[in-house]
């Protein structure tokens, strides 16, 4: 049977978890702390607080409070506190729709966010605008689109020097590879992300980056080495407070041993996942649980066992609307009722599973229908910026020709003038230049008419005598 591993895709800085008894604690204590409070400022960061702590619990609530967050952006005076307030707001409202499937939803606000970074030149949350916009194309199997908005992410993450978050990139590159079944190129990225998120000493992200290391691993049949990867996570848990990855780790070493036939061993690993979905209130987790419990059992050839747990997975997911589970359990219950000779409920889960198929593929063709005329309007908008850009521009170099052009102008005028000045000069000398020269000519020619007229003087005077 076909067991589903988990490979986690890293939005949130916060692990992946439900809500315990501790964390109630906690969020009522902030919601005490909230009552109290009148500075609008610390009450973003509470209500923020408080959102995150319902994400994987209660959509509403998280909604409830992140929606909070962005109507008090618009009461603070000050613009650039307000559009940074509002920028996370954007964010967090992105994330929480990812998380629920609200695909459209999540790239209106994302696509809201990343242009408020750019405005405001907010590289980091720019980054992660494009990081929540990466996870929402890996959803709907967008992979090129997924691909280029998780490298835009790593490239800025990578200049503003940002670890957790290089990590974070790392793992989504390397969880698109695997949703593509290149688990080679996955297991190159997801090692790069262990590397990282240990040269950080970032323990949250290590134990991460270890099960979808381990993850990879399995899935390139390479069971020995995913099962130590998965156990040294654990170790590295042990101590702290338990959140879903733990069971999620613990699940997934229990299919490894599955795999290898070693069900003793897996049904202890299964035991603890179990435990501690039901400790974190984690129906998600309790889900898949259902199913791959289900799937141990039919392989055990236990087939009343396997049926009691897919019936409980079926009821679990339509409760909670686990709609991605739905065709898996429909697949395996159609399956036991065969080999239990009930043709009757045969038909009755090959019925529902074809509906269940076509209403996903309807919805998921809606949801890619959506954020296709999304992604058109936003590089529309884009389009129409760079055209005003673009018009700016040409007016920018029209001025700067019709500048270069009046002062080449200028130029030639000038240098004219002067060249006439020069020549008139020139004319002036040579005038006076030939003025002297008829000056020294005509005072020769009197002196020489004098010197003559003398001459002529002594000779008439000596013929008087």
């Amino acid at each position: 049977m076909k067991y589903l591993l988990l490979v986690f895709v890293s939005v949130f800085l916060i692990g992946i978890g439900g809500l315990s008894a501790q964390k109630m604690l906690v969020n009522d204590s902030l919601e005490v702390e909230l009552d109290l409070e009148r500075d609008p400022l610390v009450k973003t960061e509470i209500l923020g607080k408080l959102s995150r702590k319902y994400v994987y619990s209660n959509f509403n609530e998280a909604l409830r409070y992140a929606e909070e967050v962005l109507h008090l952006s618009e009461n603070i005076e000050t613009s650039k506190i307000s559009e940074k307030i509002e920028l996370k707001a954007l964010l967090l409202l992105a994330e929480i729709y990812w998380t629920n499937s609200k695909y459209k939803e999540a790239m209106q606000n994302a696509a809201q966010a990343s242009e408020i970074a750019k405005r405001n030149n907010m590289q980091k949350e720019l980054a992660r605008s494009y990081l929540i916009t990466g996870s929402i194309y890996l959803r709907i199997d967008n992979y090129s689109k997924s691909l280029e908005y998780y490298f835009k992410s790593l490239k800025i993450f990578r200049e503003i020097d940002n670890q957790t978050y290089i990590c974070s990139s790392l793992n989504n590159i390397g969880s698109v590879f695997s949703d593509q079944n290149r688990h080679e190129k996955a297991l190159e990225y997801f090692s790069e992300a262990l590397k990282t998120a240990e040269s950080a000493n970032d323990s949250a992200k290590i134990e991460l980056c270890l099960g979808n290391v381990a993850s990879a691993h399995s899935s390139l049949d390479q069971y020995e080495i995913a099962k130590n990867t998965i156990r040294k996570a654990l170790r590295l848990r042990q101590g702290k407070q338990i959140n879903s990855q733990d069971g999620m780790n613990a699940m997934n070493l229990a299919i490894i041993f599955s795999k290898l036939q070693e069900f003793d061993s897996a049904a202890i690993f299964y035991d603890q996942a179990l435990l501690m979905f039901n400790q974190l209130n984690d129906e998600s987790g309790k889900a898949l649980f259902y199913i791959n419990y289900a799937n141990l059992f039919y392989d055990l050839k236990n087939y009343a066992k396997s049926m009691e747990y897919a019936l409980m997975a079926y009821n679990n997911s339509l409760k909670f609307g686990f709609s991605g589970y739905y065709t898996e359990i429909c697949s395996l219950l159609r399956d036991l009722n065969y080999l239990l000779d009930k043709p009757e409920e045969v038909y009755k889960y090959s019925i529902v599973e074809s509906r269940l198929k076509d209403s996903l593929y309807f919805e998921d063709n809606n949801n890619k229908k959506s954020n296709f005329e999304l992604q058109y309007e936003f590089d529309l908008k884009q389009q129409k910026k760079e055209l005003s850009q673009q018009r700016k521009n040409y007016i920018f170099i029209i001025i700067i020709i019709f500048f270069v052009s009046v002062a080449s102008v200028g130029i030639l005028i000038i240098s004219h003038q002067r060249q006439k000045a020069k020549n008139i000069l020139l004319e002036k000398q040579k005038l006076k230049a030939e003025l002297d020269f008829k000056n020294k000519e005509f005072t020769s020619s009197v002196l020489f008419s004098m010197k003559k007229n003398e001459l002529l003087s002594e000779i008439s005077e000596n013929l008087n005598k």
